[in-house]
C-alpha cells in the first residue's frame, strides 16, 4: 500500500444518522439526493442497514452535524421523523472494499 493510498483512507470517515419514525422511507429520495449534492459526502448508504443512513464523508470538509440538519430539515414534513447522530460503533464493508 502506498502512502498515497493511506492519506485517502485517512482522510474519509463514515457517519451514521439513526432515523426514527415508521414514516422516515418515504423521504429516502429526498434525503439520498440532497446529501450528495453536499461538498464533502463521498458516499451515502440507505438500503444496508434498516433505519439507518451510512455516509461516508471527507475528514474535515463536512460534519456530521450538517449532515444531521440536513436530514431533519427534510423529515420536517414527516412529524413523526428524526433523525440522529449514532455516537456508538455501526458498520458496514466500506464502499472501497466493495468495489473491484
Amino acid at each position: 500500500m502506498s502512502c498515497l493510498s493511506c492519506m485517502a483512507f485517512a482522510m474519509e470517515e463514515r457517519v451514521t444518522l439513526m432515523l426514527t419514525g415508521a414514516t422516515c422511507t418515504q423521504s429516502h429520495t429526498a434525503i439520498d439526493s440532497t446529501l450528495k449534492q453536499i461538498t464533502g459526502v463521498r458516499h451515502v448508504d440507505l438500503q444496508a442497514i434498516p433505519g439507518h443512513i451510512l455516509v461516508d464523508i471527507e475528514t474535515g470538509v463536512v460534519t456530521a452535524d450538517v449532515l444531521e440538519d440536513k436530514v431533519n430539515n427534510i423529515l420536517a414534513t414527516q412529524p413523526s421523523c428524526l433523525a440522529e447522530i449514532m455516537k456508538t460503533c455501526i458498520s458496514s464493508a466500506s464502499r472501497s472494499a466493495r468495489i473491484p
